[in-house]
């Protein structure tokens, strides 16, 4: 955990903290969680935006149904006396403990796609939260009440989301309350921003300043910068599709086709040979979104392209390919008449959001050349497209982004 100290340690909470500021602190809450206790929220990222962090952290999903949480923010207040500007910070369960901590850490807050009750009669909760929410006997619900004097609650969310939206329907009539709608985010608005390349500037924009941004700002920021975020990019496709106009997914694609290209095109480079002129194979974790432009669609975290018609002789080659995602990649390679793949005779490098140009070398003195090539292009869902690969090619080549 670095030079952060524990500062509290429950059977359900425990809090660390990392105080590099002075003046200025971060209260931050986990949300829900496979293995839970194992993650800060926002470590590292609240101390690179200047604030101190005080990390709440819960040993199960309890949805901050504990006796123990009065104490832990009686320790936070405790060593954070001096500290004038204070936020609350939270996702989902834990943008819950944020708005109802809020008031009691003397903080504004700041929550993306909170939770605003863990009562199903007043809004929606999935059945996976709700049996973890009935593991705890229910303390204190009572966020309404907790708003009540509040300093302020930037509350960020999916206004497309029905889910979200009647939490924050619960809370949007209290005072200082202020909401900042991402249409087509998803529940997982830190990783649409994310994508966006919006994080760092609107979260810790809305850290330092307590009236947050103005909402035409905000809107116009979101505008600008959603086409580059593939979270965003699926869920507009996921509503185009079920629309009465059924013009509007087809006007869909070719608009994001359109991007995708016109980013390609943008590419101060040439390549040797086009992609339709690639023979290869997908597996299951990939699917064609368009095929005369051969755009593809990563559905998950093991996307797989074959190349097969590796010639005989190469020993090196060049990759070029377009990914809409910041992720990682592989080159695998066979070398025998069956297809083997191993992660011992391999080649991983980074994965940059736009086109990137992989310089690779097939050669292994005791096995031969490659017969074929695995290429998995990302580590995570996104778009992406084979430009071009060659063989035998001494061209000086790098990392290439736009």
């Amino acid at each position: 955990m670095g030079n952060k100290k524990i500062i509290y340690e429950g059977k359900d909470i425990i809090l660390y903290m990392d105080n590099i500021s002075s003046s200025k602190v971060v209260f931050s809450f986990t949300g829900y969680e496979g293995e839970p206790g194992k993650n800060l929220y926002g470590d590292g990222f609240i101390q690179k935006c200047g604030f101190s962090g005080v990390f709440f952290v819960s040993l199960q999903n309890h949805w901050w149904q504990t006796p123990e949480l009065i104490k832990a923010i009686n320790v936070a207040n405790h060593h954070t006396k001096r500290h004038k500007i204070r936020v609350t910070y939270g996702q989902s369960m834990g943008g819950y403990g944020a708005l109802l901590c809020a008031r009691r850490l003397n903080s504004r807050a700041v929550v993306t796609a909170p939770q605003t009750t863990i009562n199903p009669e007043l809004a929606s909760i999935g059945e996976i939260w709700l049996e973890n929410i009935r593991r705890s006997p229910i303390i204190r619900d009572n966020v309404l009440d907790e708003l009540v004097g509040i300093k302020s609650a930037a509350v960020i969310y999916d206004n497309k989301g029905a889910s979200d939206v009647s939490h924050v329907k619960y809370v949007e009539r209290r005072d200082r309350v202020v909401l900042y709608k991402i249409p087509y985010a998803t529940h997982n608005i830190p990783a649409a921003l994310n994508e966006m390349g919006l994080l760092s500037k609107a979260i810790s924009g809305f850290f330092e300043n307590e009236n947050g941004f103005e909402e035409r700002y905000f809107r116009r920021m979101i505008r600008e910068n959603r086409g580059n975020s593939f979270t965003y990019l699926k869920r507009l496709g996921f509503f185009a599709q079920r629309s009465r106009n059924k013009w509007l997914y087809d006007y869909y694609k070719k608009c994001v086709v359109a991007r995708i290209l016109r980013k390609i095109s943008e590419a101060d480079f040439s390549y040797s040979r086009r992609a339709n002129e690639i023979r290869f194979r997908v597996n299951s974790h990939v699917e064609s979104f368009d095929e005369r432009a051969q755009v593809f669609v990563s559905k998950g975290n093991d996307p797989q392209v074959v190349f097969r018609n590796v010639p005989e002789n190469s020993a090196s080659g060049i990759l070029v390919f377009y990914s809409s995602s910041s992720s990682s990649g592989n080159l695998f390679y066979s070398r025998g008449s069956e297809e083997r793949f191993s992660a011992t005779d391999a080649l991983n490098f980074k994965v940059e959001a736009g086109v990137n140009v992989v310089r690779f070398d097939t050669r292994r003195e005791e096995s031969g050349n490659a017969r074929t090539i695995r290429f998995d292009p990302m580590s995570c869902e996104g778009f992406f497209s084979v430009l071009s690969i060659s063989y035998n090619e001494s061209n000086e080549t790098g990392l290439v982004a736009i």
